[in-house]
């Protein structure tokens, strides 16, 4: 039997475990260059600079090749980021991301390839008398890591791209930026995949 997972908790989960192995694919010459699932060429913006890469186990079922970019200032505060993932599913499962029940996601067109996507909001500095800053995310722990500091609220686009039929493999790419100040919500929103197509270009081989 099948099981199908939402992309919804199993991509970027909080409690993945320590970074294992090493990436297959490299970034070199202003390129991040992958040769299988998919076989793509990404080319950033100028301003984004590589932070490096890492390799999760999600729940000991699935693992992600994780590749991470920040534009950010003297003072290592970013503004933009992308983090672009190769995930699969461990062949010794049978589960598959049923992007289709993901109520969130929808057709987004980027470079003229159809990607499922949604515009999400991350707020890092909690307003008086809520909770707690929120934990870190794999971009958030990565970047800071690396002596980078993410702080504000954040709009972020998830775009989602199945590699193959077998809706095993999954590429996502995350772009967030942080809003300006007094821009609002919706303004973010209503802008953040058109900065996309300003900043990322790829080229997908058949």
């Amino acid at each position: 039997m099948t099981t199908r997972m939402g992309i919804a908790w199993i991509v970027l989960l909080s409690t993945m475990a320590a970074a294992q192995g090493r990436p297959e694919r490299a970034f070199a010459d202003g390129r991040l260059v992958s040769n299988a699932d998919p076989h793509i060429t990404f080319v950033l913006g100028s301003a984004f600079h590589y932070a490096g890469a890492q390799v999760r186990d999600i729940a000991n079922i699935a693992s992600a090749e994780q590749h991470f970019f920040a534009d950010a200032g003297l003072d290592s505060v970013v503004g933009r980021f992308y983090l672009i993932q190769f995930e699969h599913y461990y062949p010794n499962n049978q589960n598959v991301y049923d992007l289709a029940g993901v109520a969130s996601l929808q057709p987004v067109t980027i470079g003229g390839t159809e990607f499922l996507g949604d515009v999400r909001l991350r707020r890092l500095n909690p307003t008086a008398g809520s909770r707690a800053r929120p934990e870190p995310d794999d971009v958030e722990a990565f970047l800071r890591s690396k002596g980078y500091t993410l702080d504000g609220t954040f709009v972020r686009a998830r775009l989602f791209y199945r590699t193959d039929a077998s809706q095993c493999k999954v590429l996502m790419v995350i772009y967030g930026e942080g809003l300006a100040a007094g821009q609002s919500e919706d303004a973010g929103r209503s802008t953040i995949l058109e900065h996309v197509t300003e900043t990322l270009d790829f080229r997908i081989e058949p």
